[in-house]
C-alpha cells in the first residue's frame, strides 16, 4: 500500500495532523479516512465527511496503551554506554575569558 498520494488533514485551530485521506478513486471522488496509524477510520466516503470525521476522531488512539501481537521474537543486546564530559566541546572558538 503506497501512501505517496495519501492527503494530510490537520485540525484549523493548531494545524495539528489528525490522519490521512486515501483516495480509492483516480478523481478522489472517493476516499478512505485513516488515523495517523493508518487504519480505517469508517467507510470510504467523500472529501467533507472524511475530513470532519478525522477532525472529530482526533489524536486520542495514540494516547491509549499499544501492544505489539503476532510479532517475531526481538533479540535484544545488552550495550554500555558511557558519557564525559569535555570542557572545551562545549564552545568553539572558546570566549576569551575561558582562555587559560
Amino acid at each position: 500500500m503506497s501512501i505517496d498520494n495519501w492527503l494530510k488533514v490537520t485540525r484549523p485551530d493548531d494545524g495539528e495532523t489528525v490522519g490521512y485521506l486515501a483516495p480509492l478513486a483516480a478523481d478522489y471522488s472517493l476516499l478512505q479516512p485513516r488515523t495517523l496509524l493508518g487504519h480505517a477510520l469508517g467507510t470510504a466516503t467523500d472529501f467533507l465527511d472524511g475530513e470532519e470525521r478525522l477532525a472529530a476522531h482526533g489524536i486520542s488512539e495514540l494516547a491509549e496503551r499499544w501492544q505489539l501481537q503476532d510479532a517475531p521474537p526481538l533479540s535484544c543486546v545488552p550495550v554500555s554506554v558511557s558519557l564525559r564530559f569535555h570542557p572545551t566541546a562545549l564552545w568553539w572558538p572558546r570566549p576569551s575569558w575561558s582562555r587559560p
